[in-house]
């Protein structure tokens, strides 16, 4: 018989935003017990989060053997958009909701953030303000520095965050076009003028010990920014209340309102509770 007095647990597996008062604030409002980590591999998932019943996470890796490992999961909620970081079609299988938060939270944020790296790479605002505070006052320190309009931004996506950075740069009088070649092959031999990018292959915020190896650091073409994109006090607010609010729903007993796996997990289930009506005896 399930233990209806139990007080359920929700493990929060990873966070960088220097507390959890606004988690806290709405999980324990809701009479659920909270617990924090910091997991940089699917080992510390599981030994903090084996006998949750939900998990937030940020960066930390929920793939299909911590998701195996777990006991009485019932929903994975991510701080985000993108899924990536967890085994969805696992968690799927093991009957758990997987939840994310609509990208509309930080689209604007994103799409500013990337046409601010692009002025700043074509105008060449970084190489200025260092020989600026060096000494040097001279215009000719950027050269050479061509005009925006009318030449042509190369998104590596067009999904609906690339298309919101499209519609600002259309402003500047620049034509579009989306890409997935090769990154640094094209910076390195020029067959592009300059990158702006929040994030790298490798994404640093997921590593336990990081260092700045990655080749694109050693050109001088390229703007890099820490994962900050999506970053404003607002869209941070926002991401955190509604991935909190998605576990206490589910917890609670009701709907998420952004499950990526809500229709497959439903028809498991239905298709597991015919399997027992059809074995039950008469």
């Amino acid at each position: 018989m399930a233990d209806t007095t139990r007080q359920k647990t929700v493990v929060i597996a990873d966070y960088d935003y220097g507390d959890v008062d606004i988690e806290r604030a709405i999980i324990e409002a809701a009479g659920l017990r909270l617990i924090t980590a910091q997991c940089k591999s699917e080992d510390d998932v599981i030994a903090a989060a084996r006998d949750a019943d939900a998990i937030i996470a940020q960066y930390a890796t929920v793939g299909a053997r911590a998701i195996s490992a777990l006991t009485r999961c019932e929903v994975i909620a991510r701080y985000g958009t993108g899924t990536d970081i967890v085994d969805v079609d696992a968690a799927t299988q093991h009957g758990i909701l997987v939840t994310n938060v609509p990208n509309d939270w930080c689209e604007n944020e994103v799409a500013d953030h990337a046409m601010a790296l692009l002025l700043a790479a074509a105008r060449k605002i970084i190489r200025y303000d260092q020989a600026t505070r060096a000494g040097v006052w001279r215009w000719q320190t950027g050269e050479p520095i061509h005009r925006l309009s009318g030449g042509t931004l190369g998104l590596l996506s067009f999904g609906a965050i690339a298309q919101a950075i499209g519609r600002r740069a259309a402003g500047f009088g620049l034509r579009v076009i989306a890409s997935d070649q090769a990154l640094f092959k094209a910076l390195s031999q020029g067959w592009i003028a300059g990158a702006g990018l929040d994030d790298i292959e490798e994404e640093p915020a997921k590593l336990r010990d990081w260092t700045p190896a990655n080749p694109l650091f050693g050109l001088d073409n390229v703007i890099i920014t820490p994962h900050a994109a999506y970053y404003s006090e607002e869209a941070i607010r926002t991401v955190r209340d509604f991935a909190a609010s998605e576990v206490v729903r589910v917890l609670t007993g009701q709907p998420p309102l952004s499950a990526v796996n809500g229709v497959q997990v439903a028809s498991a289930r239905r298709a597991a509770d015919s399997r027992l009506t059809a074995g039950a005896p008469t």
